[in-house]
Order: structure tokens, then C-alpha cells, then sequence
């Protein structure tokens, strides 16, 4: 039990460009774990407090490239609010840099456009 926090990416398929799986159904969307953490909770309480109003009830919260970014400057600020929460355990700023490369790698993949695809970002937790 624990706080557990990923970063997904959604390539939703365009309707003329479905893809069909091995048994002949249609694919329409495709999610990838682009970032995961286990017990950060500053930075989860910086995600819910920032993008979702401080509602915390382990649902999607929708991401842009520009909310990426934010979040990593927070980081690299060291502006991450303390959170404290049930077997959330403790941030420990040595982990920034593994931070900063999972933000990275997210922002890379938001940025390459695809043709035929939408692509979505979001974050969630649950414990």
C-alpha cells in the first residue's frame, strides 16, 4: 500500500486511420506509461493543488505540454509544497533528477506530432 503516481499518454487513433489487431478488431486508442513514481507526495500534491483545484480523488487529471513544464520548473525550483497523507511516505529531493527525466521524457512524447493521431496526457494516483 502507497501512494502510486504514473503520467499516461493516450495516441487516439483518427477514425480513417484505425489499425486492426490480429483478430481483426479495430484499434481506437493506444496508453503508454510515459513517467511512474512511488511515494512523492509533494509532487502529487503539487499536480492535484495546480490542475485539479485540490480535489484529490485518484481520478485522470488531464495534461498539457505547457502543465509539463510547469511542473518540472516547480521542481527545479524546489517549489513542491510539503504533502503529508496516509502511507504517502516522504519526497526526498535526491530523487529530483529521476523527477526531472520522467517530466522530460513525457514532454518528449507530447511534442512529436503523429499524422492520424490525437494524442492526450494525464496523471494518476491511487494508495
Amino acid at each position: 500500500m502507497g501512494l502510486d503516481m504514473f503520467i499516461a499518454g493516450v495516441r487516439y487513433y483518427k477514425y480513417d486511420n484505425l489499425e486492426e489487431d490480429n483478430i481483426g478488431a479495430r484499434k481506437m486508442e493506444e496508453t503508454v506509461e510515459l513517467a511512474y513514481w512511488r511515494k512523492h507526495p509533494d509532487l502529487h500534491g503539487y499536480i492535484v493543488n495546480t490542475f485539479a483545484g485540490g480535489v484529490d480523488n485518484c481520478e485522470k487529471i488531464l495534461l498539457e505540454e505547457k502543465d509539463l513544464l510547469r511542473i518540472k520548473n516547480a521542481v527545479n525550483q524546489n517549489a513542491l509544497p510539503k504533502t503529508e497523507g496516509f502511507l504517502f511516505g516522504v519526497s526526498i529531493t535526491a530523487d529530483q533528477q529521476a523527477t526531472l527525466s520522467q517530466l522530460d521524457k513525457a514532454i518528449d512524447w507530447i511534442s512529436i506530432k503523429e499524422e492520424g493521431f490525437f494524442k492526450q496526457l494525464y496523471y494518476q494516483a491511487s494508495w
